[in-house]
């Protein structure tokens, strides 16, 4: 299996979505406009998430990493894709979880 290794960002959580929506868009916290949303906490590349994964479930896979124009994905994705979830912190988000911890949950 190959997964690239210079794409990096914040896994983030359907949970994570659906809380920022019941929170802010439902509730009375709401500003208007785009959101880029991710968790906090570490920052990894696609490469390392499936090696946690892997290691995490024992599926003794052989990840081999690659490079973006290596890979046979047509889309073309951003190399660097960590956002600074300003308008979030703006409303006092308190609620953090480690991207990595939340993982062990869903997976």
């Amino acid at each position: 299996m190959t997964v690239v290794d210079d794409q990096i960002g914040r896994p983030t959580s359907t949970s994570t979505i659906a809380y920022v929506i019941a929170h802010y868009i439902v509730g009375n916290g709401f500003l208007p406009g785009i959101y880029n949303l991710s968790n906090t906490g570490d920052v990894c590349s696609k490469y390392e998430l499936a090696q946690f994964i892997n290691k995490e479930y024992n599926f003794n896979k052989n990840i081999i990493p690659i490079k973006t124009p290596i890979s046979k994905n047509c889309a073309k994705r951003q190399k660097n894709s960590i956002f600074k979830n300003r308008k979030k912190r703006m409303q006092k988000e308190k609620k953090k979880k480690p991207s990595k911890g939340f993982l062990l949950v869903y997976l």
